[in-house]
């Protein structure tokens, strides 16, 4: 399996069709080594051979890939763990996602309970001033977040924020009071993609209970969540652990 998933990454980053020797060669690997595989690739359609004898990505990845779109896949692993998550912090909680530089709510979960403070689906955020919106500049690339400010109309980032995001980037979480609303605190965590980029941030508007003697504390919730958030991403096919 390792040899035919790297020669599927060896493709996918070259923009000309390769020889067997060509591919043999990058992998530091005999032809005869990667003969049998390339041969199955090829009879699975994940790969196609030219009429010069070269090896190149067919379009079938593409169309599995986009058999469920990355949308619908993240959210639907995502609600169980947020719904566990809501049930075991006593909180509630939504997922983030960018969407052309916009950062929108795809999903929501409500702790339990006849109370709790929550964003509806669909909801646009800032960038600057919440925790999601942290996370995404924090992890972001300089064209990323130029990009990001500039869809939100916000003004250059300043040096005590500059200084808040590479706190955020060295934890790995974002802790924060709202700045919409008193009394709340946002926990926010990423979720890392298989390239290692932030693909989706889940916040907790966190409120102390005082009607619960069992509820979670701050760090205890935050806790939980980055858990949540570790698993999402192993599931999503990163390796950040």
């Amino acid at each position: 399996m390792d040899k035919g998933l790297d020669i599927l990454e060896l493709l996918s980053s070259t923009d000309d069709a390769l020889s067997q020797a060509e591919i043999a060669k990058a992998l530091e690997r005999t032809p005869n080594e990667i003969y049998r595989m390339l041969d199955r690739l090829v009879r699975r359609h994940y790969v196609r051979r030219t009429e010069q004898d070269r090896y190149m990505l067919s379009l079938k990845m593409f169309e599995l890939a986009h058999r469920r779109p990355p949308l619908s896949r993240l959210v639907s692993a995502a609600m169980p763990a947020m719904r566990g998550f809501a049930t075991m912090a006593q909180q509630s909680c939504h997922l983030v996602m960018r969407d052309r530089n916009m950062l929108v709510v795809v999903a929501q979960v409500d702790g339990p309970g006849y109370w709790s403070v929550s964003l509806r689906v669909g909801a646009r955020l800032a960038v600057v001033g919440t925790g999601s919106g942290h996370v995404f500049l924090a992890y972001a690339s300089e064209d990323e977040r130029q990009q990001m400010l500039a869809e939100d109309n916000a003004q250059p980032l300043s040096e005590e924020l500059e200084a808040r995001l590479q706190r955020v980037r060295t934890s790995g979480f974002e802790e924060m009071p709202s700045q919409q609303v008193r009394g709340v605190t946002n926990l926010s965590v990423p979720i890392y993609g298989p390239l290692g980029s932030v693909i989706a941030v889940i916040t907790c508007p966190f409120t102390e209970r005082l009607d619960r003697d069992d509820a979670a504390s701050p760090s205890a919730a935050l806790k939980l969540l980055v858990d949540v958030g570790r698993d999402l991403s192993q599931r999503s096919g990163s390796g950040d652990s």
